[in-house]
């Protein structure tokens, strides 16, 4: 049936063969290696708080071949010459919001595009449960129930580690001599 309406639309037989092979990789690509040994869940939201938080999702950001949507509200975005050595600036789109309920808003507006995309957002802190849950609500809607796409949302916190309702929790320091 797939096959007739392709050979109708005159989908060149090596297209068709990219769109299935994408769709395959996106299905079967559950986990994002970052660390020799270590992995996080595609799919879900997860919390990185402490000092280095910027360099474990740098760490991340590294190992997706996605786009990656880095949300901030304060003044601590990604500086192309700096991650340089991790990926390629032309991978981040960066969106500078005023306060935690426009970020958000648009955590929910980029998950609702469809696309696996990894989305960090960078705050000082979320305070209700609440919101956390409304993500993953707009994740099993838009993308688990199709299986094409799986975002991950990274949400940045300053201080510990006190969301709930994520899929896992990370403190990252720097090592001190």
């Amino acid at each position: 049936m797939t096959k007739n309406i392709l050979e109708k639309l005159r989908i060149p037989r090596n297209m068709v063969n990219a769109i299935k092979f994408a769709k395959d990789i996106t299905r079967h690509n559950k986990n994002i290696n970052f660390a020799l040994g270590i992995k996080i869940k595609t799919g879900f939201i997860h919390e990185i708080c402490g000092p280095s938080n910027f360099i474990m999702a740098m760490m991340i950001a590294a190992n997706v071949n996605s786009l990656i949507i880095w949300i901030h509200e304060g003044s601590n975005i990604p500086f192309p010459d700096g991650i340089n050595s991790w990926l390629s600036p032309n991978k981040i789109i960066l969106i500078k919001v005023k306060n935690t309920h426009e970020l958000l808003w648009s955590i929910e507006e980029s998950l609702r595009i469809g696309l696996d995309f990894l989305i960090i957002g960078d705050t000082e802190t979320i305070q209700n449960f609440t919101s956390i849950r409304r993500l993953q609500l707009i994740i099993n809607k838009y993308h688990i129930t199709s299986k094409l796409s799986l975002p991950t949302v990274l949400i940045l916190t300053k201080n510990s580690c006190q969301l709930i309702g994520i899929e896992s929790r990370w403190h990252c320091s720097p090592i001190s001599d």
